[in-house]
């Protein structure tokens, strides 16, 4: 092999060292972005998946509720039912309020920072003034309550859930 064969070759292997370092910079580089494109794409489907299973569990804890005031003998539609007395001694619709208040808080508190938040919260409003008369006879401590929860019911809805101040100051 003589001398401007041996540059050929040593220019065409120059060359080919540095083409594929290029490819292989450029397959990195695509790695590492389709990497940040689908570690992103999964933490975004991952958030939609819990923020649909917050609704799905909210949705569950109003028909529990609903299941539970009937089982009680408490319509939460239309005109009260009677009275009718607990073998604690309490009014057993002083224990479904108690019931659809703790609900209303879950509720609540489930579905913040949801699209369904809005709806949730209707829910919640509704179940509090349902409960209206009974929830201020249960003197519940406001520290057993989600604190947002607690000054929406409080400024929103104008009913007081709780006894006790609201360590929420701002909406």
């Amino acid at each position: 092999m003589n001398g401007s064969q041996r540059d050929r070759w040593d220019r065409a292997a120059k060359i080919a060292q540095v083409v594929g370092t290029g490819v292989a910079v450029i397959a990195l580089l695509a790695t590492c972005l389709f990497t940040v494109w689908s570690v992103d794409k999964s933490a975004h489907l991952q958030i939609e998946a819990a923020r649909l299973q917050s609704h799905v569990a909210a949705i569950a804890m109003l028909d529990a509720h609903q299941k539970f005031a009937a089982d009680n003998g408490v319509t939460l539609m239309g005109e009260r039912a009677a009275k009718v007395t607990a073998s604690e001694g309490k009014p057993k619709e002083v224990l479904v309020a108690q019931h659809g208040l703790l609900t209303a808080n879950l509720v609540y508190d489930l579905t913040e920072n949801t699209a369904e938040h809005a709806e949730m919260r209707h829910a919640s409003k509704y179940l509090l003034e349902r409960y209206h008369e009974q929830i201020v006879q249960l003197d519940y401590p406001c520290g057993a309550l989600d604190d947002e929860f607690v000054y929406w019911a409080r400024h929103v809805v104008d009913v007081n859930p709780c006894q006790g101040p609201n360590r929420v100051t701002i909406g």
